[in-house]
């Protein structure tokens, strides 16, 4: 008679903060005090899992828990996210090629290969949809056309399409800065005076920021409250606008790699305050904003926003 092998995989207990290796069966039990942590895995309640370090761990996301900046295990950053269409496992990857790697989720072909980690299902040539989810605060690929988190629908349109300007006049490409991948560099008009500078200045009581299609509209949460910004860049100068209760100028810097601070400013030159984050290759940014005196700390997320048709 022919035995059947089960394939062990490494499971993450938050209570007991301790990773062990069972059996993949639909029951799963921590060996540390025996405890059930899923009747019915990977179905029965989300689960996430790192490709890096080929861990499972259960999910609070679906009960608004918020996702986490690294692996709890191996301490790496993720930077793509895909939600299987088939069970409730939620793959994460740092891009990385670590050692024992199994599977990943492309960022470049927007799904988890070979295939999802929990129930094997492949979804390469699926349809991907790209979903900017405010509850979870984080950016996540899924076949399915409904956020499990925050019930909205994922089903991109069609984008609006920029209409073209009949101008003589030739337009004039920024120099690269190396960061290619970052979303913001756009093509400036010869009318448009770009900002040269190499720290943040104060504008002037009559200064208005001019802002249009081209800059890059990104959407989040900060305190728990709903909030905006609107960014463009050009060089290592970084400008625009944000809105919570009203609407601010930003001035500010950023290098090539994200990292930016960026000073806020209402009522003319009056400085309101400050905030500091990476933009991520994912269009995603995370950082943390201070009142003007430096104080009072509160961590931000955003995700960047499209316009489509409705």
């Amino acid at each position: 008679m022919e035995e059947i092998l089960t394939r062990q995989i490494k499971v993450f207990c938050p209570q007991h903060q301790s990773v062990f290796e069972v059996a993949d069966t639909p029951k799963i039990v921590c060996e540390i005090r025996e405890h059930t942590l899923s009747n019915n895995f990977p179905n029965a309640e989300f689960w996430e899992y790192c490709c890096d370090c080929q861990t499972f761990f259960p999910s609070n996301l679906e009960v608004g828990g918020k996702t986490k900046e690294n692996c709890l295990q191996c301490e790496r950053p993720p930077v793509s996210r895909f939600v299987c269409g088939n069970c409730k496992i939620v793959s994460y990857d740092s891009g990385e090629q670590t050692k024992g790697k199994i599977f990943n989720v492309n960022a470049d072909s927007k799904t988890v290969e070979p295939s999802c980690p929990g129930c094997q299902k492949s979804f390469v040539g699926a349809k991907i949809y790209q979903h900017n989810c405010a509850d979870i605060e984080i950016v996540l690929l899924t076949p399915r056309e409904t956020c499990p988190f925050c019930k909205r629908l994922t089903i991109d349109a069609k984008p609006i399409p920029v209409p073209k300007v009949q101008n003589s006049e030739p337009k004039i490409q920024p120099k690269k800065s190396g960061f290619d991948s970052f979303p913001l560099v756009k093509t400036v008009s010869p009318k448009t005076k770009p900002i040269v500078q190499t720290a943040p200045v104060k504008p002037n009581s009559s200064s208005t920021l001019s802002l249009d299609s081209e800059n890059s509209h990104y959407e989040g949460k900060i305190g728990g409250q709903i909030f905006s910004m609107v960014l463009a860049r050009d060089g290592r100068s970084l400008t625009g606008t944000v809105t919570r209760a009203k609407t601010e100028i930003l001035i500010g810097t950023i290098d090539d790699d994200g990292n930016f601070s960026l000073d806020s400013f209402a009522n003319g030159n009056q400085q309101t305050g400050g905030y500091k984050g990476r933009i991520f290759p994912n269009g995603s940014i995370r950082g943390n904003w201070t009142n003007a005196q430096g104080r009072q700390g509160t961590s931000f997320f955003l995700a960047q926003h499209y316009h489509f048709r409705r």
